[in-house]
């Protein structure tokens, strides 16, 4: 049974978050763990290993990590391939689509570092950083630049339709360049799903997941207001995938380019790059502790 746990959670993400990180210690010491914390650091994934977290893995048995998909791919990005012992999450984040993913709770969290179960899961390489569960390009990579993070804070998800909202009708001549296994396509917005979910209980990755070495690429044919709408619609009762003007892909590579300069590039909830991107499955296995 794991005895050494270092625990990595973001100071910056509020009162609330802080106590219940405070409680999940609490409860973990009383189970008889040795917990060492990590807090981390505001930081881009473009900046690649942080050597402060890198130090703190030595004489650790497993990682923690506390908070959402955002504060996961920081830590992960941070540790890069030094990160070979397994790792389990607290899902205290907005979305959760991890946690969502592999049944992990804020109830449950602990059950994994006790029964000692893993899973060997496959993150994706976005240029030179990771992600784990979504990427994307046009309405939604540009929602996500322009969310109010004030407002996240105050609404919760809500806080992305009324980004939504706003950047739609910028999106409207948006045209990118798609190549999937060396199959070219345009698409007027793009959804890259190494895992299931999507937008939280969202089910788009069908026939992928973090334990699959590809992808699932939903090219979207339109963008103007009503037919998002009738996107959201469809996703709402699982049946993005049959929409007319949209093709889904399953893929073990992706580029995308476009002519418009500086467009943003979505992964993990989080604008990670500017176009063009390059996307393939990363060759370094982790091992993700699950209940």
């Amino acid at each position: 049974m794991i005895k050494k746990i270092l625990v990595f959670w973001n100071p910056g993400a509020g009162k609330i978050t802080a106590e219940k990180v405070d409680h999940a210690i609490q409860r973990l010491r009383s189970n008889g763990f040795d917990v060492s914390l990590q807090p981390t650091q505001p930081r881009s994934r473009k900046e690649g290993i942080c050597q402060d977290y890198v130090k703190c893995l030595h004489g650790q048995e497993a990682v923690l990590i506390a908070g959402g998909d955002g504060t996961i791919s920081n830590v992960v990005n941070g540790l890069g391939n030094h990160l070979t012992i397994p790792f389990g999450i607290i899902p205290f984040g907005t979305v959760n689509l991890l946690s969502r993913e592999i049944g992990v709770t804020q109830q449950n969290f602990d059950h994994p570092f006790k029964q000692l179960k893993t899973k060997r899961i496959y993150l994706a390489t976005l240029n030179d950083i990771r992600f784990i569960m979504t990427a994307s390009v046009g309405f939604d990579a540009k929602s996500v630049a322009a969310l109010d993070v004030s407002l996240k804070r105050k609404i919760g998800a809500l806080a992305y339709v009324a980004a939504l909202l706003k950047t739609l009708k910028s999106c409207r001549t948006d045209c990118y360049d798609v190549t999937c296994d060396g199959q070219n396509h345009q698409a007027k917005s793009v959804i890259i799903m190494n895992g299931k979910y999507y937008a939280g209980s969202y089910c788009l990755g069908y026939e992928t997941g973090i334990n699959q070495p590809n992808f699932q690429v939903y090219l979207f044919g339109k963008n103007d207001f009503f037919s998002v709408l009738r996107f959201c619609l469809n996703m709402a009762f699982q049946r993005l995938h049959k929409c007319a003007d949209i093709k889904v892909l399953q893929t073990s590579s992706v580029v995308v380019k476009s002519q418009e300069v500086n467009s943003p590039v979505q992964a993990d909830g989080d604008v990670a790059l500017r176009l063009p991107i390059q996307i393939r499955t990363h060759d370094h296995p982790y091992q993700l502790l699950i209940p």
